[in-house]
């Protein structure tokens, strides 16, 4: 690969991320973003889970959530990834069906 291609490379992938936040649904995101502010301003827990990459992506907006949005001298969101406890989800896969894994970790959570 040369100079040139790395920078094509480079102008192209900006470009396509220019794009892609040009055409975001800012209605769409708004309204998650109400749903987040409800449940931190009650004190609510908020569960995320993913499969495959999304669970990596999922434990990752967690972390956001739970360390990045931290603001001295006011609560933290209560969040879990449902997908963090590897131990956990092979004891399930084990024993239940994958789709009645993640429910039974969201009932058996105080």
């Amino acid at each position: 690969m040369t100079k040139e291609n790395i920078l094509d490379a480079i102008q192209r992938y900006f470009k396509d991320v220019q794009c892609i936040a040009t055409n975001m649904p800012c209605s769409k995101i708004a309204q998650v973003t109400r749903v987040l502010f409800d449940a931190w301003s009650e004190s609510r827990r908020i569960y995320i889970c993913g499969n495959g990459g999304s669970a990596s992506t999922a434990s990752h907006f967690a972390c956001d959530l739970g360390k990045g949005t931290a603001v001295r001298g006011q609560p933290r969101f209560k969040v879990i990834a449902l997908t963090d406890n590897l131990a956990t989800i092979s004891a399930w896969a084990n024993d239940a069906a994958c789709e009645s894994r993640r429910i039974r970790r969201c009932r058996y959570r105080d």
